[in-house]
C-alpha cells in the first residue's frame, strides 16, 4: 500500500509508463495501424488509447486496488480512497495519427487533491519525465533544470486550447498580445510535453485555458520540482480542479504572464 509521505517507487511510473508507451510506439510504426475515430467533431480517439489506457489502469488496480482512477478515455472509477490516479494514456492523440513524435502517456498520483507523484513518456523521443512531490524531477534519470529567462521580450511560450469557440476566441487573444512581445509563441499540440519542455528548460512559459486535469496534472508537478512555478490564470496555486495553468521556469517571467493574462483576458 502507498501512503503519503512515504516513498514512491519510481520503477511503478516508469515500468507503466514504458509499457504503455510500448503500445503506442509499435502503432506509430506501423502504417497501417493509426485509425481513429471522433469522440465528438474534433476529439480523436484511437484503439491504442484504450490498449494503453487498459495497461496503465490493470498496473494500477493491480498495486493499488483501492485508489480511484480518472481517465480522459473512461472517465472516473470511484472508490471511497483519498487518492486519485489522473491519466491521459495518448496525450497528443493528432499528433500520434499524423506521426507526428510529439506525444505522450502520462498519469499522476493525487492524495486529496495534491499530486504526488507523476511521469510523462514520451515514447518515440525516448524522454521519461518523472517527478516526486519534494523529491525533485527527472529526464531519463537526470536533474531536469528549467529556463533562467526572466525578460518576455526574451521568452519562448506556448500554449494549448480546447476545441470550444470560447477557448480559441481567447487563444487567438493571448496570440495576439504575445506575438509582438515575446521572442517567439508556439504551438505544439501537446500540453503534457509542453509542460515537460518547461521543466526541462526547453520551453520558457506555457499557457492552457481551459485545460483538463489528465491534460496538467503530471506536467505540473515536473515543473514544481524541476524549480519552476505554476499556478492559474488568476496566480493561484495550481490545484487539480484549476480550468488553466501558467507555467514558467523562474518567478520573475511566471509574475509576467499572470500580470498579462489578467489584463488582456475576461475573468
Amino acid at each position: 500500500m502507498l501512503y503519503y509521505g512515504c516513498m514512491i517507487y519510481k520503477s511503478f511510473l516508469e515500468n507503466t509508463a514504458r509499457e504503455a508507451g510500448g503500445i503506442l510506439e509499435k502503432a506509430f510504426r506501423n502504417p497501417h495501424a493509426a485509425k481513429t475515430s471522433l469522440k465528438s467533431r474534433h476529439e480523436l480517439v484511437t484503439a491504442y488509447d484504450v490498449a494503453a489506457e487498459r495497461v496503465i489502469m490493470r498496473a494500477i488496480r493491480k498495486q493499488f486496488s483501492d485508489h480511484e482512477i480518472l481517465s480522459e478515455e473512461s472517465g472516473r472509477h470511484a472508490t471511497r480512497s483519498d487518492y486519485l490516479w489522473i491519466i491521459d494514456p495518448l496525450d497528443g492523440t493528432t499528433n500520434f495519427t499524423i506521426k507526428h513524435p510529439i506525444f505522450s502517456t502520462t498519469f499522476a498520483l493525487a492524495y486529496k487533491g495534491d499530486v504526488l507523484a507523476s511521469v510523462i513518456y514520451a515514447p518515440i523521443l525516448k524522454e521519461m519525465y518523472v517527478a516526486e512531490k519534494d523529491k525533485g524531477a527527472t529526464l531519463n534519470g537526470k536533474r531536469l533544470v528549467p529556463s533562467s529567462t526572466e525578460r518576455l521580450n526574451d521568452s519562448v511560450l506556448t500554449f494549448c486550447y480546447t476545441h470550444s469557440a470560447a477557448s480559441h476566441k481567447r487563444v487567438t487573444t493571448l496570440f495576439s498580445y504575445y506575438k509582438t512581445r515575446a521572442r517567439n509563441f508556439r504551438h505544439l499540440g501537446c500540453a503534457s510535453m509542453e509542460l515537460a519542455f518547461v521543466a526541462a528548460g526547453r520551453i520558457d512559459g506555457f499557457m492552457v485555458m481551459d485545460g483538463k486535469p489528465w491534460d496538467m496534472a503530471a506536467g505540473a508537478l515536473l515543473v514544481q520540482e524541476a524549480g519552476g512555478v505554476v499556478s492559474d490564470f488568476q496566480g493561484r496555486g495550481w490545484q487539480c480542479k484549476s480550468k488553466g495553468i501558467i507555467a514558467a521556469g523562474n518567478k520573475r517571467l511566471h509574475k509576467v504572464l499572470v500580470q498579462s493574462g489578467r489584463k488582456i483576458l475576461p475573468t
